[in-house]
């Protein structure tokens, strides 16, 4: 996957990428997943978007983290809590569920190429790169040694 697919994505859904985009960035192999929350999204949502965006889209312990916004009447989601209609609480644990479930795909795809893989322990962290990506990875490592 490619940035290319990713500003698909972004064309296809604009709504869900307005506002302050810098916090949003997806991994290349990790657009497929993100692509397919979004559709996921799309469709809870209805034809009623809610306000919904992306807030961040980021590399955290080694899988991905989504995070979005809706809004209520002028209230927005997270932060709304016991403002909730239970109608209202029902659309957001849908959309929640969605991200997690796309955030759990990411840990076991490589965060370049999309294929997937076992997660390997790296210094101080966790990477999740395939066979090929990660010997890569080995071998710069080993060059910037001293």
């Amino acid at each position: 996957m490619s940035q290319a697919e990713l500003e698909q994505v972004r064309l296809r859904f604009p709504y869900m990428f307005c506002g302050d985009q810098s916090r949003v960035d997806v991994a290349p192999g990790w657009v497929r997943v993100f692509k397919q929350a979004c559709v996921e999204i799309d469709a809870i949502l209805g034809d009623d978007k809610r306000g919904f965006h992306w807030t961040e889209a980021k590399e955290k312990a080694g899988f991905a983290r989504f995070r979005g916004k809706l809004v209520f009447d002028g209230r927005t989601m997270p932060g709304v809590g016991r403002d909730l209609t239970p109608a209202e609480a029902d659309l957001v644990e849908l959309v929640t569920a969605a991200r997690h479930k796309a955030e759990d795909a990411t840990k076991t795809v490589c965060n370049v190429c999309g294929d997937h893989l076992p997660q390997r322990e790296t210094d101080g962290g966790y990477e999740r790169l395939c066979a090929l990506h990660a010997v890569t990875r080995t071998k710069k490592d080993e060059s910037n040694r001293p």
